[in-house]
């Protein structure tokens, strides 16, 4: 492995409040005259940065790598710093970039271990920003470095019938004999500099944007709650549309308070542009119910300058957003970070197409409770090999009320062995044939299924994993009510669901 040592950049704050005195007073006395000179000295600027970092020669899936770096304040005032991850793949030639992930499935993850995480604060595309550090003192960065343990770098065998039989042959793979790379810009600042020198442009909360585009397309909203019948489409632009003048159009801001304006303008016919001076938009943490009861919105454009690298919640951020027919999430908007994802697509009524990126990566979600309950026109769900449910807690209703669905598909990384709730995960999923759930569906620490597969009327195989067992205190009210008569359940099934099933197996 390659590896890219630790650059230190010093930014010099050269905004210091100094009070000036006159420096010509003139005294009227026998004609003398007297000029008093002012001298001001700039404080000292002295950071060391020391990294404590071994590359290693023969990297596996599974290793975890610490990378340690000390940032010292030899400076006579308080800095503030900030690091900078870059990381990308270089192929074994060393001619071109690879993609970070691999069959959707990120193969390196970066992160700070628990004591480091309340210290640093991310902010954007991997910017982590440190209080103060005063003179003499030092700020301590940790980051953990993972070989994903399902990583595969290789290619699997084509086979082919040829004369002589079949063939299999591995096809060359880009990633074989590939180098991972990570780097660490060290970045410090003058403390009463800071302000102005790493301002950026931050989304205010979810709900208080929610609030601002439904006044500025004519709705009185005092929450995100209310009903708006106003905007018909929403674009994150680069550059403002030519119909549109930004001293004269009706505008308002949605930028968090203290950092680069953000505003949104409106064309007049409530189609509304969100823009900034900025290169790129951050989304607030808390980005939750962001476009929640939009109802006649039709179109919802991200562009590359909308990042979500930051954000932790995304509750309810669609929810009845009922007009729009078809969503498709561009590569930057990046989930690794979110953490809640209740209600997210619900009551999405008219939604036939949603398109997921290779960044929609769910590593970090712990809540998915109602996550798509009530899109009822969406036929097929293909959920994208980022979707890893390994940390989720809560799956109830997740499907609920998807009466249109017809073809449901799971990941390998569809992982429940952390999820306590799943009632009524799949209610009225009256569309669907046959269900087959992933080997990875484990219910050890369920404690609630009721009506779990209640109403599923047409369904006419179910096949459950092993790991797919019921404990003698989990509620399972209604668990198969209402499913169709001519459903089969395969016979590999743990006794403890065989036990619950009301009709036949299947061999």
């Amino acid at each position: 492995m390659k590896h890219l040592e630790g650059k230190k950049t010093l930014l010099f704050g050269g905004i210091l409040c100094l009070a000036v005195t006159a420096l010509g007073a003139t005294i009227a006395y026998n004609r003398d005259s007297a000029t008093l000179e002012n001298v001001f000295e700039l404080g000292s600027h002295d950071v060391r940065v020391m990294e404590y970092f071994a590359s290693p020669s023969d990297w596996k899936p599974c290793d975890e790598k610490e990378k340690r770096l000390t940032i010292t304040n030899h400076s006579n005032s308080d800095i503030k710093v900030r690091v900078k991850i870059d990381e990308f793949w270089r192929n074994a030639d060393d001619t071109e970039n690879l993609p970070l992930r691999k069959e959707g499935i990120k193969l390196v993850s970066v992160y700070l271990p628990n004591g480091y995480q309340h210290e640093w604060e991310l902010v954007g595309d991997y910017y982590q920003y440190y209080r103060s550090v005063s003179p003499s003192s030092s700020a301590y960065f940790r980051m953990n470095v993972v070989f994903d343990c399902g990583a595969n770098l290789g290619a699997d065998n084509v086979c082919r019938e040829t004369a002589n039989g079949v063939v299999c042959e591995k096809p060359a793979s880009d990633y074989e004999g590939a180098k991972y790379h990570l780097k660490a810009t060290v970045q410090t600042v003058q403390a009463d500099a800071a302000d102005e020198e790493w301002n950026y442009a931050l989304l205010d909360t979810g709900e208080n944007v929610n609030i601002a585009l439904k006044r500025l397309a004519g709705t009185n909203a005092a929450s995100s709650s209310a009903s708006d019948r106003n905007i018909k489409s929403i674009s994150f632009v680069n550059e403002l549309p030519a119909t549109i003048d930004p001293e004269t159009a009706d505008k308002a801001s949605i930028s968090a308070s203290g950092y680069i304006p953000v505003y949104a303008y409106n064309d007049g016919n409530n189609n509304l542009y969100i823009h900034s001076s900025e290169d790129k938009i951050f989304g607030n943490k808390d980005s939750s119910e962001m476009f929640e009861n939009m109802e006649s919105l039709t179109s919802l454009n991200f562009s590359s300058n909308f990042s979500t690298s930051s954000v932790e919640d995304m509750g309810d951020m669609f929810c009845n957003v009922n007009n729009i027919v078809a969503l498709s999430l561009p590569e930057s908007f990046d989930t690794s970070n979110v953490k809640r994802m209740e209600g997210m697509f619900s009551f999405m009524y008219r939604l036939v197409s949603l398109t997921f990126s290779d960044s929609f990566d769910t590593s970090n979600v712990t809540e998915m409770q109602r996550m798509f309950h009530g899109s009822s026109r969406l036929t097929s769900l293909v959920l994208p090999e980022g979707f890893n449910t390994s940390n989720v807690m809560n799956m109830s209703e997740m499907f609920r009320g998807m009466n249109s669905l017809a073809t449901l598909v799971f990941p390998e990384r569809f992982d429940t062995s952390n999820v306590q709730y799943m009632d009524l995960m799949f209610l009225n999923t009256s569309s669907i044939t046959s269900l087959t759930l992933p080997d990875n569906f484990n219910t050890a620490r369920v404690r609630s299924m009721s009506r779990m597969f209640e109403g599923m009327s047409t369904l006419r195989t179910l096949t459950l994993p092993p790991c797919f067992v019921i404990a003698s205190d989990v509620s399972t009210d209604y668990i198969f009510s209402d499913i169709s008569p001519w459903a089969t359940l395969n016979s590999s099934a743990d006794a403890s669901v065989k036990a619950l099933w009301p009709y036949q197996l299947r061999n």
